[in-house]
């Protein structure tokens, strides 16, 4: 994903929440520098079925893709398990930008 600053956007994060264990940390923490993901990522390291963000979020499959604006609401919220090279979510972020 390119190096979209929502600093400048009325975005005011952007979530993605996907199932790391503890083998794949490394892995997961490789894959946020080369993808420049520079907001919040998030794994609990537990099964899906333990996960409180899972509960707290209601999400029913992973990865999970969220974008909450500056006034607390949730304006993309998608389980884009095909988009693994974020191209659906950069398209939304760009769009409004």
């Amino acid at each position: 994903m390119s190096n979209i600053n929502i600093a400048d956007t009325n975005i005011l994060h952007c979530i993605l929440i996907q199932k790391t264990n503890a083998d794949d940390v490394a892995k997961w923490k490789k894959h946020i520098a080369e993808y420049k993901l520079n907001w919040i990522n998030v794994s609990e390291r537990l099964k899906f079925d333990r996960s409180r963000i899972a509960k707290q979020f209601d999400v029913s499959s992973i990865p999970l893709y969220m974008v909450v604006d500056k006034k607390g609401m949730i304006t993309y919220n998608a389980d884009e398990a095909n988009d693994h090279d974020y191209v659906q979510l950069e398209a939304f972020i760009k769009k409004v930008l």
